[in-house]
């Protein structure tokens, strides 16, 4: 009888260790940081295909998450960094200018922003974030580190 109380014991012992020992793998910051800018630049990118097909469209670019991370993107390589400010920079230029042309009510004002110059910071800022994921993913998602059973 006390061996079997024992079995249980431990039995539920293991059992919680198991449950509270078992630990999700947890992205890296710099992951999470980069897959946030290329999910921006490709927000982006469509939003910048949306005003090539209407002229005056008044949809405005997504820009805070890169103003909130500037400083901490110093893992990816300069001209990545470079290219991602310049973007930042641009869409928060377009931004204004949209939400004068919604004040004044004057849409027709947006035919003469130049969108056109955005692109070349996009693709860029893509291909550099692009080519970061796929030299780092591996290493980025590693968890090493196991509790003591093993799980």
């Amino acid at each position: 009888m006390e061996w079997q109380s024992l079995a249980v014991f431990v039995a539920i012992v293991i059992i919680l260790f198991y449950v509270t020992g078992r630990r999700r793998r947890k992205e890296s910051p710099r992951l999470a940081l980069a897959l946030n800018a290329i999910s921006n630049v490709n927000d982006n990118m469509r939003i910048l295909e949306i005003h090539f097909a209407e002229k005056q469209s008044a949809k405005k670019f997504k820009n805070s998450a890169l103003a909130e991370v500037d400083d901490k993107l110093s893992f990816l390589d300069s001209p990545t960094v470079s290219a991602l400010k310049e973007t930042y920079t641009l869409t928060a230029d377009f931004n204004r200018k949209i939400d004068d042309a919604k004040k004044a009510k004057a849409f027709s004002t947006l035919q003469d922003v130049p969108f056109e110059k955005l692109t070349d910071p996009l693709n860029k800022s893509k291909a550099g974030l692009v080519a970061w994921l796929k030299s780092n993913i591996q290493t980025e998602t590693e968890n090493p580190r196991r509790n003591f059973l093993g799980f």
